[in-house]
């Protein structure tokens, strides 16, 4: 008896102590959001990467996904990814990973080249769960900073 008590118990702690903490409200549960989360952050830090072999290739950087061979998809059920020249794509690079749906957060990477011809990287996340871009972030002194409306992950 006091062990079929015991386990009612415990089921009751866990169906409302717990298991509010795994989700958040009507949106499901939050590791989901932070898988997918995951794997978009995951494909910008392999653009990133990927634009800087490039780029010491073949001495610019290139807005064709497709170009950086490390078959990633321009389209996936939650994210849309994209390159973003900047006015010189011999110095700078941005990537995308725009959500599609609004509980998740959007995300920019960037590879710039400083001026002893190095390439420094970031990677900034919407502050909030966002359906656009964050700002491009600043290139100031050689470093990257994610723009106010971001902040910088890995």
């Amino acid at each position: 008896c006091y062990l079929a008590g015991g386990l009612l118990m415990l089921s009751i702690i866990y169906f409302f102590w717990f298991l509010p903490s795994m989700t958040d409200g009507h949106h499901g549960p939050k590791t989901a959001i932070k898988a997918k989360q995951s794997i978009a952050k995951a494909y910008i830090n392999r653009m990133n990467r990927a634009q800087q072999a490039y780029r010491l290739e073949f001495g610019a950087f290139t807005t064709d996904i497709n170009a950086l061979g490390i078959n990633i998809l321009e389209q996936t059920n939650t994210y849309v990814y994209s390159i973003v020249s900047s006015v010189d794509p011999a110095t700078q690079v941005t990537h995308l990973a725009i959500a599609k749906q609004p509980d998740l957060r959007s995300y920019i990477g960037e590879v710039a080249v400083t001026s002893g011809d190095k390439t420094v990287v970031i990677l900034c996340e919407s502050k909030q769960p966002s359906q656009a871009a964050p700002n491009m972030p600043d290139f100031v002194n050689d470093a990257l900073v994610c723009a106010p409306d971001s902040r910088a992950t890995k």
